[in-house]
């Protein structure tokens, strides 16, 4: 195989951040809403969703991850 020697792996972080979500803005918050994907329960897993995070470069609203 030609080439083989330069191949390199796509990272993981590629795939997993490659989604659409609903927003939205609020007075208050921003509530992000991930469309079912398969790689979900990793997301899950990873604790975005356990508390709201203030932005506070974004007037101190909170952000709010959710999944479908």
């Amino acid at each position: 195989m030609e080439g083989i020697e330069r191949a390199q792996p796509k990272p993981s972080s590629v795939n997993l951040l490659d989604l659409s979500a609903k927003v939205e803005i609020e007075a208050a918050r921003v509530i992000v809403t991930m469309d079912k994907r398969a790689h979900n329960p990793y997301l899950v897993a990873s604790g975005l969703a356990d508390k709201p995070a203030k932005m506070p470069w974004f007037g101190n609203k909170q952000l709010l991850i959710r999944f479908a």
